[in-house]
């Protein structure tokens, strides 16, 4: 059996201890670079001031559009029960283009994309609802809710003008949408679309799936009608 050494108490004791020898290195090199450490601290203090800066003024603004937004909102509400929705569009639409422009980073800024879209739409604009859907598109692209929306609105203005390629398409994303809402509006705009440009099968095709999609549907009746013309 190999003998070991032993070490004794006063040996152990005589042996510099590991984290008093780190501490002094690190006392050492703090001194020998005070000036860097002293540079990096003034840096870093200026970064939390400039976030915590940031941070109070988005707050701020988000607040403010929020605030904006409700009460525009509100009017645009107010106006459509009083009048139609073109006259609600006519004088609400520059507020919610100010909104969306002012407050670009905001909530309230990129959902006031999308009524902008809406009073452009109300008020017979398409150019411009397409336009301002477009804008919102993006601005709301993470939000499945808010984009199958516009989406659907997108393709309702696409179908007012006659572009039927773009309408199609726009409905049938809404469709292809694990989440979203506006389904059964877009499955019906599509069977519409097939049967105003002439073709006959794809419009009985989409009749039928949305009669066996959505049974309840108030429009439900109607489709069966138009099957039931067509087979004439």
């Amino acid at each position: 059996m190999a003998n070991t050494k032993r070490i004794s108490r006063k040996d152990l004791l005589n042996e510099p201890d590991e984290f008093i020898t780190m501490t002094g290195k690190v006392v050492r090199w703090c001194r020998e670079n005070e000036k860097q450490l002293y540079t990096a601290g003034v840096i870093g203090c200026l970064v939390i001031v400039i976030l915590a800066g940031w941070s109070f003024f988005a707050n701020r603004a988000e607040n403010k559009a929020s605030s904006l937004f409700s009460s525009t909102q509100a009017k645009y509400a107010t106006l459509l029960n009083q009048s139609d929705a073109k006259e609600a569009a006519l004088a609400t639409a520059q507020e919610f283009k100010n909104l969306a422009q002012e407050y670009p980073r905001t909530d309230a800024g990129r959902l006031a994309n999308a009524m902008a879209g809406q009073t452009a739409f109300d008020s017979g604009d398409y150019d411009g609802a397409i336009e301002w859907w477009e804008k919102a598109l993006k601005a709301l692209s993470t939000d499945p809710l808010e984009k199958s929306r516009v989406l659907l609105g997108l393709g309702y203005a696409y179908e007012q003008k006659a572009d039927y390629d773009n309408a199609e398409k726009t409905f049938t994303q809404v469709l292809d949408m694990k989440m979203g809402l506006g389904k059964e509006d877009a499955s019906l705009a599509l069977a519409r679309i097939y049967e105003t440009t002439g073709d006959a099968q794809k419009s009985i095709q989409a009749y039928e799936k949305f009669v066996a999609d959505f049974p309840d549907s108030a429009y439900a009746q109607l489709a069966k009608e138009k099957l039931a013309a067509s087979a004439d």
